[in-house]
């Protein structure tokens, strides 16, 4: 008996490590939201594509939290390759934070700003911690148009 609950702890504890390692792995992208208010919506798509894709994130990232994105999807045959993309972020105000040409790669962190007016600004730091920042465009979108 004691034997089958340690062989259960220890199965447990193994999973859990796998996923606390997944959280923050080098070839995962994170993403921290410091605009001031939740963010319902993440969208990385191809530079200068005619449509954001699919949604990125599945649960809603609160002010002052941080999502993790798998690159796996994103980056094609190779993780570990830098790739231009154009940013989208709606957040719970349906604001939409438009950011273009921002590179990215595997182990990057992003950190959204508050918006200046109708500036969006992100910061991208990469693994040997330079920091570039980014300036794009907010709006709110007008749901009456089709």
């Amino acid at each position: 008996m004691k034997k089958i609950l340690a062989v259960k702890i220890l199965l447990t504890l193994a999973l859990f490590s796998v996923i606390l390692s997944s959280c923050g792995a080098d070839d995962s992208l994170s993403f921290k939201n410091q605009c001031g208010f939740d963010v319902h919506s993440v969208y990385f798509s191809e530079e200068m594509k005619d449509n954001w894709g699919d949604r990125k994130n599945y649960s809603i990232v609160n002010n002052g939290n941080t999502f993790y994105f798998n690159l796996e999807g994103l980056k094609g045959d190779d993780p570990t390759a830098l790739r231009t993309y154009d940013v989208g972020i709606v957040d719970e105000n349906s604001m939409n934070y438009d950011i273009f040409g921002v590179t990215l790669g595997a182990g990057y962190k992003i950190v959204l700003e508050p918006a200046d007016s109708e500036i969006a600004k992100i910061t991208v730091t990469d693994k040997e911690n330079k920091t570039v920042s980014y300036e794009g465009i907010c709006y709110i979108q007008d749901t009456a148009e089709g």
